[in-house]
């Protein structure tokens, strides 16, 4: 884990409670972690982490600074910048943390001043809460319990958008007063009490790519860089999903990093995405570990999740949580390649008949994961349930047309500042419980260059695809893990009979009725994993369904009931991934209200 603790308080008995009381939990949460504690005036700070994590801390009685993360670059600012006396250019270094962290935060405490910042999309979580005698800043919501002035209270605009989107959204929480700091900014708090948020620019982007030779070297460039620096710094192992993501980083890790590889996949031997997996870590010559996902676990994990996160990333995946059963040294992952170089989602905010971007496609097709307006009215209890739906759906509409760039580009930040930072964005969290991911795709001279780029280069992956037969035409051989698309079998054209694809199809179909007919194994790992009707979602519903008495005062007790299905009973939702996202977002919220609020 990699998680911190600060409070500033009028009160010494209120700090010396907290300071206890987040020191013991953090040590609950991960006995083997290494523990920091610095006390100053009037303030306590508490971080845990493994020993895997990317750490600097710079103390003296002048001031603390702490840097969980990298930059991985060789020039980037140092902790020291955060501890120099002048306040403007301490608000330099913090800045520059912010456009320069791939995945992490930065805080720098002084005697009249705290700033605290994440990396620039925001990934990693930070949540800040704060009243007349006291603020207090956690990248755990539950350790806000710590401070015996907390009292915690359900916060509806932010179950709204929990239950809208199957994630927190506009900064909200569903603690009362609990906010979560906003991507591309970094915090100010003055001992006097006050608060301020202030925005930090990504930065100059380079000069648009002519063509797509340009766009293919550049991107080649920034990924080689942010490949090669972290190979110097961490071990030579990858997160291998299978896909086309983590294919790319797995190519670039094997020309630059010397000695044996390591691939990390999750799942069975059977599953498609293992296959593929072992089919690039043959060509590489690097070692595979499989890590199995045991469905039986999801409880736990479960328990784990809204202790840490508070519901703020909703429950979509608990897969990692399988990786993190046992500690390992820093990996390289392909995370939001698909989304950042990718520009996969983008369609998501075209509107088919006007050809254009609108706010209201965007929002249709980031409502589609979570549950409809109509059944978040009936379902929430509040007098003024129609005004809150549409505060959070107008200041989200606002938010979308504040993005810069042309339409397209208002598409892809809104899903990438939301959906991804905010949903698929847990699992890096979950993965630093004991190791450390590194997120080459999410690397800000990444998203300057996608913004710099014209819509032709970039879409439907245009880009990957091009480099990975550019510079890995080896691995674009292979196939990808997506056993249904079969164009995406062969990157690389090549010469086929007539026949071939009908001999596919037939291929495929006897393959279907055969694992239909007698070997009922599911084998997408995805699939198998984010059933709704899996067997630990099964326990879940369940649990929910019992507990659906103690929220009654927030969330109707009869929707509930008829929106999570007993164990006994099927699901049989038409889209089963989408679907039940937000059937497990409401889930989630259960749990989450009987646990804190009840």
């Amino acid at each position: 884990m990699a998680d911190l603790f600060f409070i500033h308080s009028n009160h010494p008995a209120a700090i010396d409670h907290a300071r206890a009381d987040a020191r013991e939990r953090l040590r609950e949460l991960a006995p083997e972690s290494l523990i920091d504690q610095i006390d100053g005036p009037g303030w306590s700070f508490i971080s845990s982490r493994n020993p895997f994590v990317p750490y600097s801390l710079s103390s003296d009685p002048e001031g603390t600074a702490v840097v969980i993360g990298s930059t991985y670059e060789l020039d980037g600012p140092q902790v020291s910048d955060l501890r120099v006396p002048s306040p403007a250019r301490r608000e330099q270094a913090i800045r520059e943390y912010c456009r320069r962290l791939d995945y992490g935060l930065a805080i720098s405490i002084a005697d009249h001043e705290v700033l605290v910042t994440a990396d620039w999309l925001g990934l990693y979580p930070i949540y800040y809460y704060h009243e007349d005698s006291a603020f207090v800043v956690t990248t755990i919501p539950g350790l806000l319990r710590c401070y015996d002035g907390f009292r915690p209270a359900v916060d509806i605009s932010g179950l709204v958008g929990i239950l809208l989107l199957a994630y927190s959204c506009l900064g909200r929480t569903i603690f009362q007063g609990v906010s979560r700091l906003p991507s591309g900014q970094f915090l100010k708090y003055e001992r006097g009490g006050r608060i301020t948020l202030e925005s930090v620019a990504l930065g100059t982007s380079p000069p648009a790519p002519r063509n797509i030779d340009e766009a293919v070297d550049s991107f080649d460039a920034v990924l080689r860089g942010v490949v090669g620096a972290a190979t110097r710094e961490t071990n030579r192992s990858i997160y291998l999903s299978g896909g086309l993501d983590s294919r790319i980083i797995a190519g670039y890790l094997h020309q630059l990093a010397e000695g044996e590889l390591t691939a990390i996949t999750l799942g069975d031997r059977r599953d498609i995405e293992m296959r593929a997996a072992a089919r690039v870590t043959a060509v590489l010559g690097a070692a595979h570990e499989r890590v199995p996902i045991n469905l039986d676990d999801f409880p736990a994990f479960a328990e784990r999740a809204l202790e840490s996160d508070g519901m703020s990333s909703g429950l979509y995946s608990l897969n990692e949580y399988s990786f993190s059963e046992a500690p390992r040294p820093p990996v390289l992952t392909g995370f939001l390649g698909d989304v950042t170089m990718g520009a996969s989602h983008i369609g998501w905010g075209r509107e088919p008949l006007l050809d254009a971007h609108t706010f209201h496609a965007m929002f249709s097709s980031a409502n589609a994961w979570g549950l409809s307006p109509g059944v978040v009215r009936e379902l929430v209890r509040a007098d003024d349930i129609d005004d809150v739906i549409l505060d959070v759906w107008r200041r989200l509409r606002d938010e979308y047309n504040s993005y810069p760039g042309p339409p397209w580009q208002k598409s892809w930040w809104f899903d990438l500042l939301h959906r991804q930072r905010l949903l698929v964005g847990r699992g890096p969290k979950i993965m630093a419980l004991r190791s450390w991911p590194v997120l080459p795709y999410v690397h800000p001279d990444i998203l300057r260059l996608v913004q710099a780029s014209p819509l032709p280069f970039v879409a439907d992956r245009k880009a990957q695809i091009e480099l990975i037969l550019r510079k890995f035409p080896e691995l674009a051989r292979l196939p990808l893990a997506r056993l249904i698309d079969r164009r995406w079998w062969n990157l690389i054209p090549r010469k086929a009979h007539f026949w071939t694809p009908h001999v596919d199809r037939v291929k495929d179909s006897l393959s279907w009725h055969w694992h239909d007919k007698f070997d009922p194994w599911e084998p997408r790992v995805f699939l198998r994993t984010f059933d709704f009707d899996g067997a630990g979602w099964r326990i879940l519903r369940d649990e929910a369904r019992v507990r659906a008495d103690e929220v009654d005062d927030w969330l109707n007790k009869d929707v509930v009931l008829q929106l999570i299905p007993p164990a006994s009973t099927e699901a049989r939702l038409r889209r089963a991934i989408v679907e039940a996202t937000g059937r497990k977002a409401l889930l989630g919220a259960v749990l989450c209200c009987s646990r804190y609020f009840s």
